[in-house]
């Protein structure tokens, strides 16, 4: 604890007059950061951070993310300054490089909390939810979809899919070759 920012700008962080348990403040302590300096990392450092929140799983292959996952079970990574970006997508461009504009990264494990590159492969939007969705889902299931009077959300919960995936199969916008029966 010497008092300069640990972002690595270099500047002298101030040494608070009081002890704050809210925000990790202590009487006569420096603080780590700036204001504000605690999302600035340089490449190195957020790279660190990053690998930092996996683990290898042996028997897969697996590098699963440890960090926060959304809800759909996709891990999320900050940028910093409220700024997050999916877990795989940032792995796939830091050894990778760029993901065109428009595509998405298909995880070849079926494993969403996977950050290896090595795992996802670069497709269509169309392409990863015709290999995605057809994981889950058959042609009876569709058709019981189809003629379900459901909630859309409660279709989702009990078929593992997406809402709006549930949507777009009634909609016909997924599934167009199955014919209700």
């Amino acid at each position: 604890m010497n008092g300069l920012c640990e972002c690595g700008c270099g500047q002298k962080t101030r040494i608070p007059t009081g002890t704050n348990n809210r925000l990790g403040w202590v009487s006569g302590v420096p603080l780590r950061f700036i204001n504000g300096h605690n999302g600035r990392f340089n490449d190195a450092q957020r790279r660190d951070a990053f690998w930092e929140k996996t683990k290898e799983i042996e028997v897969t292959g697996c590098i699963e993310w440890t960090g926060t996952v959304s809800k759909w079970g996709y891990g999320h990574f900050s940028l910093g300054n409220k700024r997050f970006i999916m877990a795989h997508r940032y792995a796939y461009q830091i050894t990778c490089g760029e993901i065109e504009k428009g595509m998405d990264l298909d995880h070849l494990c079926r494993n969403r909390r996977c950050v290896n590159p090595k795992h996802l492969e670069v497709v269509t939007r169309a392409e990863n939810l015709r290999r995605g969705i057809r994981t889950k889902l058959n042609v009876e299931k569709v058709l019981e979809i189809r003629s379900s009077t459901d909630r859309a959300k409660d279709l989702a919960e009990k078929f593992d899919v997406d809402a709006s995936t549930i949507s777009d199969i009634r909609h016909g916008n997924l599934w167009k070759d199955v014919v209700n029966g």
